[in-house]
């Protein structure tokens, strides 16, 4: 895929230095067509740089497809270590705030980070205006 400012794929090269996998490139190729994608793929496989990467390419060039990415995965595990490894990276070449919005680290209570990782109840609780945890009767 070739937009302004170079290739998806030697974007990618120049971010995570390594070659995208086909199906890193497809995915990029569909989610900056504006189509959705389900991605199904084993752990390690590059699954959350195939999520990130067309939305930190998109802001690279210039025509951003998102104002933010709300990351939410199903155990807190997860979502603390993957805020871990992308941050770093993320921060430093891009500029852009990577939050984690949990219950126990509420660092980002508004999901106002350019990329937040939280976990999928945080993300529900946060919809509908109820903290998670909070019980209905008051006993």
């Amino acid at each position: 895929m070739r937009m302004e400012g170079g290739t998806f794929h030697d974007f990618f090269y120049q971010t995570f230095g390594n070659q995208p996998y086909p199906y890193q490139e497809l995915v990029a190729t569909e989610v900056l067509q504006d189509k959705n994608v389900v991605l199904v793929a084993p752990t390690g496989a590059g699954k959350t740089w195939a999520a990130l990467a067309p939305f930190l390419y998109s802001k690279q060039i210039g025509k951003p497809i998102a104002d933010r990415v709300i990351y939410a995965l199903p155990v807190r595990a997860l979502a603390s270590s993957l805020h871990r490894s992308t941050k770093e990276l993320v921060e430093k070449k891009f500029g852009l705030k990577v939050t984690l919005q949990m219950g126990n680290q509420p660092s980002d209570p508004f999901f106002q980070g350019d990329i937040v990782f939280t976990t999928i109840d945080q993300l529900l609780s946060a919809y509908i205006g109820l903290a998670y945890g909070t019980s209905s009767s008051s006993s």
